[in-house]
């Protein structure tokens, strides 16, 4: 299987399960195969308070099993020209 790059909406929405029983089945398949997550997905997911201990201790453990990738100045202009072509 491909690695993939998810972001948190994909973490939350699956921690939540708040997606179809396919989805579910493939993105347990996709986090058993360790993806990729950036480092604004890590800041992003990290920053969601919770009252449950137990809950942000999974985000946390869920988090450090996986390579975070930092961005470049070269990879930020690059995302905000693509970000700035999609608003309408």
């Amino acid at each position: 299987m491909e690695r993939y790059l998810i972001d948190n909406n994909i973490i939350s929405k699956y921690f939540s399960e708040n997606f179809s029983i396919e989805m579910m089945s493939f993105l347990a398949e996709v986090i058993d195969n360790k993806p990729n997550i950036s480092v604004i997905t890590q800041i992003e997911a990290l920053s969601w308070i919770s009252p449950a201990k137990e809950k942000e201790n999974v985000i946390k453990s869920f988090i450090s099993e996986y390579e975070v990738y930092g961005i470049t100045d070269e990879i930020a202009t690059i995302s905000v020209k693509i970000r700035r072509s999609k608003k309408n």
